[in-house]
């Protein structure tokens, strides 16, 4: 019997939160993709997709070290997502312009939007 996982890819927030905090407890992909009923692979996308850069700042003997380290941020990956799906869907069209064509025709648009000939 197969297992049922969902046909849709997108995370909720919830889920999203759910995913900070198992990455934060050193789950494996493969791990929170069985607890939240999911393809391995689109954990690891959303993963990847919601990491940010943080840094380790370490005082020792007047001396400072950074250690640079990433973590999941279920807010990162949520703005993430909302940024790409506001850049996919269909292109608009271009707007009408006038062009020069062959025989010395120009084409252009009168503000109803049909065409005009001159």
């Amino acid at each position: 019997m197969l297992k049922q996982t969902h046909v849709k890819k997108r995370l909720s927030y919830q889920e999203r939160c759910q995913l900070a905090v198992l990455k934060k407890e050193a789950y494996s992909h493969r791990a929170i993709a069985k607890l939240l009923n999911r393809s391995p692979q689109t954990i690891h996308n959303k993963a990847r997709r919601g990491i940010i850069a943080q840094i380790r700042r370490q005082k020792q003997n007047s001396k400072i070290y950074e250690h640079p380290y990433t973590i999941y941020d279920a807010d990162a990956g949520q703005v993430n997502y909302e940024h790409q799906h506001l850049n996919s869907g269909r292109r608009a069209k271009r707007a009408p312009t006038m062009r020069l064509l062959t025989g010395q025709t120009i084409k252009c648009f009168n503000t109803n939007g049909r065409l005009m000939l001159s």
